[in-house]
């Protein structure tokens, strides 16, 4: 194989939600103050896998999130979320070279440049080569 048999793609990294990460997230669109946030955020334990669960096992958290109709409304909200990705950071200058011929998800982001959806641990291990500029 010749270089001219690769596509060379940028790449995106993804990773879940966390409760924690949600709540946090939601509360900030609602306009909720930093320190209510982090206060809050602190008090959901670390073994809850959902913001109903985090409820349930810490009555501080329950209580502190029911007082405020916005809280309250953000772990809802977030609980229907708790599955889903987030985009981690654009690693502005990894990439992979790929076969030509081989099928990879990739999405066209706004600007038009092509992205591969693999998480980049996952690129290497498949025995994907990755390139890695530093700027």
């Amino acid at each position: 194989m010749q270089l001219q048999d690769f596509d060379l793609i940028h790449f995106t990294e993804y990773e879940s939600w966390t409760p924690r990460s949600i709540y946090g997230a939601v509360m900030k669109s609602m306009k909720v103050p930093e320190a209510k946030i982090k206060e809050l955020c602190g008090l959901i334990p670390s073994e809850a896998e959902s913001l109903l669960e985090a409820v349930l096992l810490s009555t501080e958290f329950s209580c502190l999130s029911s007082e405020d109709y916005v809280c309250s409304l953000a772990a809802q909200i977030g609980d229907t979320l708790i599955n889903t990705f987030k985009e981690d950071s654009l690693l502005r200058h990894n990439y992979a070279l790929i076969p030509q011929g081989i099928s990879v998800p990739v999405v066209q982001d706004n600007e038009g440049n092509r992205k591969c959806l693999y998480e980049f641990k996952h690129i290497k291990s498949i025995g994907l080569v990755s390139v890695e500029f530093q700027a």
